[in-house]
């Protein structure tokens, strides 16, 4: 799983505890997570050496033991070009191709918080299958 999100935003910073629970759970099966902190790094790819000391307070006060990545000089071979909405998220399989996330990371945050099965569907309360 890799979690692009800036040290700003505050979605992205309230998600790194899930992140890091995921990351414990499923490390054993082979699953990693990695956050991409994308503002550590301007448009030239220039490194803000401020962005990179909050990043690493962040890490430390959000006990996330899984790794932040600075972007270098080429956005990671321009992958990260255009990203403009925070966070972003998605899964890599082990080919390295990029999986639909939002099917996947449901399951995932169901399995983290092991909610029982109610017989409904999110989106279809009250209606039936």
């Amino acid at each position: 799983l890799v979690n692009i999100f800036t040290t700003w935003c505050s979605p992205c910073v309230k998600e790194i505890p899930e992140l890091q629970e995921l990351y414990k759970e499923m490390k054993e099966k082979g699953v990693g997570v990695a956050g991409v902190v994308l503002d550590t790094t301007d448009e030239k790819g220039n490194q803000d050496e401020e962005a990179v000391k909050k990043a690493g307070i962040l890490q430390e006060k959000t006990k996330a033991k899984y790794p932040f990545l600075i972007p270098d000089t080429t956005m990671m071979n321009g992958r990260l070009q255009g990203i403009s909405a925070f966070p972003e998220t998605f899964f890599v399989d082990k080919d390295g191709n990029i999986e639909m996330f939002q099917e996947i990371w449901k399951h995932c945050r169901r399995y983290l918080y092991r909610k029982p099965y109610t017989g409904r569907m999110e989106g279809n309360r009250g209606k039936r299958a």
